[in-house]
């Protein structure tokens, strides 16, 4: 262990120390007071915490948590559309301790800088690049950002910083890295995958640079296994995680091959119509990446001996996750802001661990000018979690309803145990969850009922709640078409029992 390990200094705890001072005193936040993102683009955040507390609470055995009843296609898989990751690791690590309205945020410092003490002790690094390590970790804006948040980005911040000490390993070792770090390596991404899919891309560089050779042949079979790997966890990940009816996935086959390479090309050019749109550090952030592409490859003819095998990995690690967000996702609610940051955290932590000083310096010097940006986004994300008399609200709602809404641990059906509400029910804003609900009994899931862009979802009858919780109105929208038990008025609205369910 003392050959592979070295002493840890404290510089790995310089990100957390950060996060603290900027919530204390940037913000000046009351702890007492937080409540994760319940509304607009970021409440993810509060189905994340709820997750983990569920699974804190009762493993896989709570209530279902998805969108207009759809549930997983895998059984005994409850969870909501981001998958089980999440929820299984802080809800693990939140056990302990017991699972608070706060534990998001101790656990994101925690894991980011358990997995920068690791790569600072793995790699024998010069006091230098220690600092310099830590530096990066802060300077790439959404560590800091998100840390602060119930969001799931720490956990993919962590993991980028882990996944930099074993791909280090792996580009200087190649052939001769023993056998458990390696199948650990493979490990790390698949558990990331199964949280985030595109983790999946990294499986092309990691086999590939485990080549013996780089044969045409070699180098087509590598990457397809690779390919193979990631397209099969993808198909995986889909059969545990509840149906997103807002997304579409389609490959555009059913239009033929033709089209689907059509709908794929439309995609591009929205998403570089949308290329310029955002906020500043959102923006800065996509030249960043467009820019390390060629910045690598002159490095790879300037050093080619030497620096072959890193370049590859850099060039996959950024530009296969760049492809998929321009040619897949949608540039939209800072979503590529949040997926390219844990490659971009990656390479530059690879980058410094190798000896390579000019890009990393010159990362930090460009995110330095960006500071004004940064703290303006870091306020607007993070100090609506700080709502004063929010906490008491919630546990007003928590006290009436504690009767009437009880985990069954022997209910024959997890929708027994499952709370449906719409999630326009809080002041007709189409993104808000009532945050009441965060400290319900945590075995209890949350189903939510929406249809927004115009377009309504239909609910399809009868129930498969057992509870829910719907405002006067949406409980006339209702109408007959479910027989429903008021069983308590609140300030929330009402909750109520479904009578059409067989629990």
């Amino acid at each position: 262990m003392s050959k592979l390990f070295h002493k840890p200094q404290l510089w790995f705890i310089i990100p957390a120390i950060v996060s603290i001072a900027l919530l204390s005193a940037f913000l000046r936040a009351d702890f007492n007071q937080f409540v994760p993102s319940y509304s607009d683009i970021y409440n993810d955040a509060f189905y994340h915490w709820r997750q983990a507390y569920t699974f804190s609470a009762t493993g896989f055995n709570g209530g279902y948590y998805t969108i207009n009843e759809l549930a997983a296609p895998l059984s005994f898989s409850h969870f909501y559309h981001h998958g089980p990751g999440y929820p299984v690791l802080y809800g693990t690590l939140g056990k302990l301790p017991g699972w608070q309205l706060t534990s998001s945020l101790w656990l994101n410092m925690v894991l980011v800088s358990l997995a920068l003490v690791i790569l600072q002790a793995g790699i024998p690094l010069t006091l230098r690049q220690r600092i310099t390590s830590s530096l990066i970790v802060i300077a790439v804006f959404p560590v800091l950002i998100y840390m602060a948040t119930g969001m799931a980005e720490s956990l993919h911040h962590a993991g980028a910083i882990l996944l930099a000490y074993l791909c280090w390993r792996l580009i200087n070792e190649r052939q001769s890295l023993a056998l458990r770090p390696y199948v650990f390596l493979l490990a790390i991404i698949t558990a990331l995958t199964l949280t985030r899919p595109t983790w999946g891309i990294l499986f092309i560089p990691v086999l590939l640079l485990r080549a013996p050779r780089w044969s045409l042949g070699n180098i087509l079979l590598y990457s397809g296994i690779g390919a193979v790997c990631f397209v099969a966890l993808y198909g995986f990940h889909t059969l545990l995680i509840a149906p997103y009816p807002f997304l579409d996935k389609s490959l555009g086959l059913e239009n033929g091959l033709i089209g689907a390479i059509q709908l794929r090309l439309d995609r591009l050019n929205l998403n570089l119509e949308a290329w310029n749109r955002g906020i500043p550090v959102e923006i800065a952030q996509r030249y960043i990446v467009a820019a390390l592409l060629p910045a690598t490859a002159v490095l790879w003819i300037v050093r080619r001996r030497s620096f072959s095998a890193e370049a590859i990995f850099h060039l996959a690690n950024l530009s296969l996750p760049l492809a998929i967000n321009l040619f897949a996702n949608d540039m939209t609610f800072y979503r590529d802001f949040r997926a390219m940051a844990p490659h971009l955290l990656l390479s530059l932590l690879v980058l410094i661990a190798c000896r390579r000083w000019l890009i990393p310096a010159v990362f930090i010097a460009l995110q330095t000018v960006m500071l004004p940006q940064f703290l303006t986004e870091y306020r607007a994300t993070v100090e609506p979690q700080f709502t004063p008399g929010l906490v008491e609200q919630i546990t007003v709602f928590r006290d009436q309803t504690r009767e009437v809404l009880t985990y069954d641990p022997l209910a024959s059906s997890a929708w027994c145990n499952t709370l449906l509400f719409v999630m326009e029910n809080r002041d007709n804003q189409v993104l808000t969850i009532p945050p009441e609900l965060a400290l319900i009994d945590p075995g209890i899931g949350l189903s939510f009922y929406i249809g927004y862009w115009g377009e309504t979802a239909p609910l399809t009858y009868p129930l498969r709640s057992r509870y829910l919780l719907l405002s006067e109105g949406n409980r006339a929208l209702i109408g007959e078409n479910a027989r429903l038990t008021l069983l308590v008025n609140t300030a929330a609205g009402g909750v109520y029992q479904n009578e059409d369910t067989e629990c």
